[in-house]
């Protein structure tokens, strides 16, 4: 706070005191009330004596602080300190979340291109042939084709000449009984057709070996490399099979079956079918000792046949042989 000037006391009104003083300099108190007017002396022809002053009214309040100064312009920056030491490494923080997938960038530039074709690389030995499956079962009789069209007639051939007429014979003798010269049952070896067989009777036989439970067809026999009977065109057969199967290496061990059907034949190999309705053709089981063993008649669109087909055990050899009739028109 600031100090006033040194003021001369006034004897005049601060008779008491003698002396000057420094005093704090506040504003200045409100003036005090004035005196009481001393009573008017009597009219006595003089003057009376002064009335006594009044009291020095009170001390005023301290004035009001004045406002704050601004602020000092700040001082320079002290110099920079030593860098500190490092701190230890701190724990590694949990992985955050996966962010979200970035768009696709723009594709690559175009194909190249084709490189020339290198020079063919040797030949690689022959691998060893594979073992030989077993016989697929045979699929179901394709439907009957389409009639083909009928070829032209070709040209009438010329007429020969008549020939001379002969020299009348001599009357004969009365002949013996002649004997009927009609189609025999004798049974028939080797590869059978209707059609070297024309609106007959005849008897076939087959054979055959099963080492498995794999459908096998039997082979006429004396002729190993065939196992179909071939129908002609134009042609139905009646069929009566009788067959008989036996474990080679067992005395108790066989089975026996009678098979009974009719299959055509129209136009074309693949038109041979069974007739008869669902219940043909008709097997029936004469005996069967294991319950295992079985066999069938099937027709083969392949080539226009039916085939004898027989159903074994494993791992038991058995012998098969079979005789089928046949009546035959064509």
């Amino acid at each position: 706070m600031n100090n006033c000037n040194c003021h001369k006391c006034l004897a005049k009104r601060y008779n008491h005191y003698n002396s000057c003083y420094n005093v704090q300099c506040g504003p200045t108190g409100p003036t005090g009330s004035r005196g009481l007017q001393g009573l008017q002396g009597l009219n006595s022809g003089f003057t009376g004596p002064t009335g006594i002053q009044g009291q020095t009214g009170p001390t005023g309040s301290l004035g009001l602080t004045g406002p704050t100064g601004t602020q000092g312009i700040q001082g320079l920056t002290g110099p920079t300190g030593p860098l500190g030491l490092t701190g230890p490494t701190g724990l590694k923080g949990d992985f955050g979340d996966t962010g979200p997938q970035g768009q696709t960038g723009p594709s690559g530039g175009p194909t190249g291109q084709q490189g020339p074709i290198g020079p063919q690389g040797l030949l690689g030995p022959v691998g060893p042939q594979g073992i030989v499956g077993p016989t697929g079962v045979t699929g179901p009789q394709g439907t009957q084709g389409n009639q083909g069209l009928q070829g032209p007639f070709g040209p009438t051939g010329q007429t020969g000449p008549a020939g001379p007429r002969g020299p009348r014979g001599f009357k004969g003798d009365r002949g013996e009984k002649g004997t009927c010269n009609c189609p025999t049952s004798t049974p028939v070896f080797g590869t059978v057709t209707t059609t070297n067989e024309l609106n007959s009777f005849t008897n076939v036989l087959l054979e055959g070996e099963t080492t498995d439970n794999n459908p096998t067809a039997l082979t006429l026999k004396d002729s190993s490399n065939s196992n179909s009977i071939v129908l002609d065109d134009n042609s139905v057969m009646l069929f009566e099979l009788n067959i008989i199967g036996k474990n080679k290496n067992a005395i108790n061990e066989s089975a026996s079956f009678i098979i009974e059907g009719t299959v055509t034949r129209d136009v074309g190999i693949t038109s041979v079918q069974f007739v008869g309705g669902p219940t043909y053709p008709k097997k029936t089981t004469i005996h069967n000792i294991t319950g295992t063993w079985d066999t069938d008649v099937i027709v083969q669109t392949g080539d226009g046949s039916i085939q004898i087909v027989v159903t074994g055990e494993t791992n038991v050899e058995i012998k098969w042989i079979a005789n089928i009739k046949l009546l035959i028109l064509v």
